[in-house]
């Protein structure tokens, strides 16, 4: 039987005979970005109708999952379950974030289920396609006839050859609706923003924002967007950078960037051009097809119109937080093993063949021997459980990156549960947050689809995320999330060069460097307002470099785009030794935000050059505010902000 016919069957059985006869009338409206999905695994954007079609309330759970149907039907990530409760004749649209594993056979399914597991209304469809392996190019424009000629721009401008790099490099979307979630624009490489801002609503906005922050590409063509920002632009009004909030979309970022030029925002790139039909932008477009035989001119244009890409994979900012302050169960190691067995040899041979022999009973060895086995092994397991938990733990590390012209921050969480015994344990989150799944390894026909990707399971989202987490005895999980938030202000410099701290939160640690100078804060309360010139400082090159050049895992790295491919560092036997013993004697020093400098090359002027200072802020506050379902764990949260400067006076 043809997975195409096993496709028929399911959405022949999914359908009603009479639409009426449904309690529950769902709707798939959007999966995917244009039904698309940038890579295997990725965060899709599932966006579904539902309406109550009776005269009486309901409460139900609306179920959705990507169904493998060579597979039994099971499902290929993880399934999501939202609670609801609709009036009589009441309508809904609710957002939900899946990752699509890109599969021939597999089928998106969303029902409603009754407290009994009863189907009351159900919609499927054909799970998003993958897109091409190039670069996934989303358009959101005013008319149809502005996508199209900005697509005619992209795709036949230039030479021939350029013109086939294109078309095989791009996928081009014209986005007709744009996401509400900031996870409705995961894996799109550009957004080109063609639209009058006022038809965007709040929540798009910040989605675009939160998207350009987790590192993402805006294009603002300004005759579009007839919001005013351009012109006070023009007229040379600037917004002070106090960040409490944006008037218009981007407005802080868009007076501060001149037409044609790009800008940096957190580890994202904003640029901005006059109107589809600038030179600027007809320059633009045609970067994306460069090669060898381009003309000197355009690839010029290239350096002046992208940047180097972030290399954040070597800035695990959570991970370190967790490996610094989290919880960690101590084993004995290989030396202690290697003792206690020597100890164990050293005792047995003597009371057997000296203490023994001298009493002329060395037959009684056939005692002694398992009863010193059994001390031995009650005592190494003793002294082995001293250190192991007593209570289920509860560690939460939160880092928040934003920028210096917003409050807005995109969030990073990893939490590790623990516990004492072998149990199932509920780790409960609030808010929206998107939990980061990872491949097992590569799937094959004989994986079961569930299999294939760490933590995959069943959630219950909504106000709050919740899943079963299943444990060993002395053992630990740890989860990693994304999100986001929006501060009352962010930290920021002012033109006398006093720092400002607007973001709500007290600092126990804080500091801020440049390519010179590393400031120490030391506590940075909120509202605090600091002199950078009365604060102690250290060099920049005292303070960066401590890495010995080849252990791995090292220091987190910067996190932001830095000058491409650093060069190592040529240590010498001093440096190496002194870093060295600095990394082995970790675990008994106090934490300071200092380490995540450690790793940087030395260099400040490579390394800041795009973003030109960086501030840490250390905290028990701003936390996620994670809980175990039913109990009181020992519970732990520290929380990292990470704010950048594109501006350094």
């Amino acid at each position: 039987m043809s997975k195409r016919f096993l496709l028929l069957l399911v959405l022949i059985g999914l359908a009603p005979v009479c639409r009426g006869a449904e309690a529950v009338s769902v709707r798939i409206r959007n999966a995917g970005l244009g039904g698309i999905v940038s890579s295997d695994g990725q965060i899709s954007w599932i966006q579904a109708d539902v309406r109550n079609t009776t005269r009486l309330p309901l409460s139900f759970d609306l179920v959705t999952a990507e169904l493998a149907l060579d597979k039994g039907s099971r499902p290929v990530t993880e399934t999501l379950r939202l609670p609801m409760t609709l009036a009589p004749g009441e309508a809904r649209t609710v957002d939900m974030a899946l990752h699509i594993s890109f599969d021939n056979s597999a089928v998106l399914l969303v029902q409603a289920l009754d407290a009994a597991g009863m189907r009351l209304g159900a919609a499927a469809r054909r799970a998003p396609a993958k897109a091409s392996d190039g670069k996934l190019i989303a358009m959101l424009c005013a008319t149809p006839g502005l996508c199209r000629d900005i697509r005619q721009s992209m795709l036949l401008s230039g030479s021939t050859e350029e013109q086939s790099r294109k078309s095989g490099a791009l996928r081009l979307v014209q986005v007709k609706e744009a996401p509400p979630v900031w996870w409705g624009w995961t894996g799109v490489e550009t957004v080109i923003v063609a639209v009058p801002s006022a038809q965007l609503s709040a929540a798009q906005r910040e989605a675009l924002e939160i998207y350009l922050l987790n590192g993402g590409t805006i294009v603002l063509l300004e005759d579009q967007l007839k919001d005013g920002v351009a012109l006070e632009a023009a007229a040379g009004v600037r917004a002070l950078p106090t960040a409490r909030g944006n008037g218009g979309f981007l407005e802080s970022y868009r007076r501060r960037l001149p037409p044609g030029q790009l800008r940096d925002v957190s580890s994202g790139r904003l640029i901005r051009f006059a109107s589809a039909s600038s030179q600027d932008f007809a320059d633009y477009v045609r970067t994306y097809g460069l090669g060898g035989d381009s003309p000197i001119e355009l690839r010029n244009a290239l350096r002046r119109f992208r940047a180097e890409d972030c290399d954040c994979a070597n800035a695990d900012r959570t991970g370190w937080l967790m490996k610094r302050l989290g919880t960690s169960f101590r084993f004995p190691t290989f030396l202690e093993m290697l003792l206690w067995m020597t100890g164990y040899l050293f005792l047995v041979g003597v009371v057997n063949f000296v203490v023994l022999r001298l009493a002329g009973r060395p037959e009684w060895s056939w005692i002694t021997i398992p009863v010193i086995a059994v001390i031995f092994s009650c005592a190494l397991y003793l002294v082995s459980a001293r250190n192991r938990p007593r209570n289920f733990g509860l560690d939460e590390m939160t880092v928040y990156q934003m920028d210096s012209l917003s409050p807005l921050a995109v969030t990073e969480l990893k939490i590790r549960v623990s516990a004492p015994y072998r149990s199932t344990l509920h780790p409960n989150l609030p808010g929206q947050i998107i939990p980061q799944l990872t491949p097992r390894y590569e799937r094959s026909a004989d994986i079961e689809p569930f299999e294939a990707y760490d933590h995959a399971g069943e959630y219950q989202i909504g106000d709050r995320w919740e899943s079963a987490l299943p444990l060993r005895k002395w053992s630990f999980k740890d989860l990693n999330f994304s999100s986001y938030r929006r501060f009352p202000g962010t930290v920021y410099r002012d033109s006398a060069g006093r720092l400002h701290n607007d973001t709500g939160v007290s600092f126990e640690q804080a500091l801020i460097a440049d390519h010179e100078d590393v400031f120490l804060l030391g506590i940075f309360p909120a509202g605090a307002v600091v002199d950078l010139g009365r604060v102690p400082r250290s060099p920049y090159s005292r303070e960066a470099g401590h890495t010995t050049g080849y252990r791995n895992p090292d220091y987190p790295g910067p996190g932001f785009r830095t000058t491409k491919q650093l060069p190592d560092r040529n240590l010498s036997e001093a440096d190496r030794k002194k870093f060295e013993a600095e990394w082995e004697t970790l675990a008994t020093q106090r934490f300071s935000v200092v380490e995540f400098l450690r790793g940087w090359y030395p260099n400040g002027n490579r390394v800041f050059s795009h973003t030109r200072a960086v501030f840490f802020g250390y905290s028990r506050e701003a936390t996620a505010g994670a809980s175990l379902r039913g109990l009181k764990p020992d519970y732990k949260a520290r929380s990292l902000t990470v704010v950048t400067f594109e501006e350094w006076p």
